[in-house]
């Protein structure tokens, strides 16, 4: 969240996930030759319209790409109705972790970790997961991580730049000579 104090990174992190929620989602069925618009596919309606109750389709794409941009990972839990997908619910990327079981198959799972600080785990099925870069393909790395040092200079930057101006760009100093200066001295000094 710090990181969202440098401007730069507010507005490409504001273009980036408005512009991506701002295009048309939209399902389409496979067909021996090409494909068509499918809006009767189950899932139509919660990409293209209204994911849950709660959200429109913008503010669900723009929050889960601001989640990828910023910690690497944007995650959303699909609500099932009679086997059907029937909403779609952002889960905070810093909430949930993809791991693998410890048995041999190592599969995937999901580790949910509730407002209460309990967890529970999900299926691959019941997670939208959208990765930012990866080297694995399933862990998406963080861009801000990534650029920590340069967002860290551009924090520091814009803190000093507030402390000069705000002291009216008047250096607080001492200067300290190793001996007594001659009134000449002193007078050159000043």
């Amino acid at each position: 969240s710090s990181s969202m104090r440098v401007a730069a990174v507010f507005a490409c992190v504001n273009c980036i996930s408005w512009d991506l929620a701002s295009l048309p989602v939209i399902t389409y069925e496979r067909l021996d030759r090409g494909k068509k618009r499918a809006p009767n596919h189950p899932v139509y309606h919660l990409l293209h319209d209204e994911p849950n109750s709660e959200q429109t389709a913008f503010q669900f794409v723009s929050s889960r790409q601001v989640n990828a941009l910023l910690n690497g990972n944007g995650y959303a839990e699909i609500e099932f109705q009679a086997g059907k997908p029937a909403a779609l619910w952002p889960i905070p990327s810093w909430r949930c972790q993809p791991m693998r079981t410890n048995n041999e198959a190592r599969e995937l799972f999901y580790r949910i970790t509730l407002p209460d600080n309990t967890q529970k785990d999900l299926a691959p099925y019941r997670i939208l997961h959208l990765p930012g870069l990866s080297m694995d393909g399933i862990i998406g790395m963080s861009v801000i991580r990534q650029a920590r040092e340069s967002i860290g200079l551009a924090l520091a930057q814009e803190e000093f730049g507030a402390r000069f101006y705000g002291n009216g760009t008047n250096i607080g100093m001492v200067a300290t000579h190793p001996s007594t200066l001659s009134a000449q001295a002193s007078a050159n000094l000043k």
